[in-house]
């Protein structure tokens, strides 16, 4: 049980500061990265458990990976705010089919569960991942300086990959 209750707890944290960085911005990209945090609490309890765990490490990069995207900058130019709309929402669409795609496989820190292959999987094998980046990028777009914090999260979603590939032995 105490496995459930902590993660809960952080996903309710993120979803308070998603509500938040909403409410100071108006940005679809919180609104939209709150009702997902929403979801993955569900998932969380729902998931199957996990054969072989990840190291401390690993999931430290994992809880990090999904605290990056709440400290984006404001932007300071509405040049692309359409594009970047757009994006948020195709990026935000990809990473939900991902993790509807994974279903009950779904984990936050990489672990042995039930490989997936089939749904946007069959394409590659981190939908979620690139979801997440193609949304990133449109926080990129409102604000140049937020530059910084999308190369820490391409490396931080990097090493999510390469962990995965590796428990899975792909």
């Amino acid at each position: 049980m105490f496995k459930f209750i902590l993660p809960t707890f952080f996903f309710i944290f993120l979803i308070l500061f998603n509500a938040f960085r909403f409410i100071q911005s108006f940005y679809i990209f919180y609104i939209i990265l709150l009702i997902k945090n929403v979801y993955l609490i569900y998932l969380y309890t729902k998931r199957d458990i996990q054969t072989v765990q990840s190291d401390k490490v690993n999931k430290f990069i994992a809880y990090t990976s999904l605290v990056i995207p709440t400290l984006y900058l404001q932007g300071n130019t509405e040049e692309f705010n359409t594009i970047a709309s757009l994006l948020s929402l195709i990026g935000f669409t990809v990473s939900t089919l991902g993790i509807l795609d994974l279903g009950q496989s779904f984990g936050i820190s990489p672990a042995k569960r039930k490989l997936v292959t089939s749904g946007l999987y069959q394409f590659t094998n981190h939908p979620i991942y690139i979801g997440y980046l193609i949304a990133e990028f449109s926080m990129v777009l409102k604000n140049l300086n937020n530059i910084y914090i999308f190369s820490i999260s391409i490396l931080l979603y990097y090493y999510r990959a390469k962990a995965e590939d590796k428990i899975h032995g792909r």
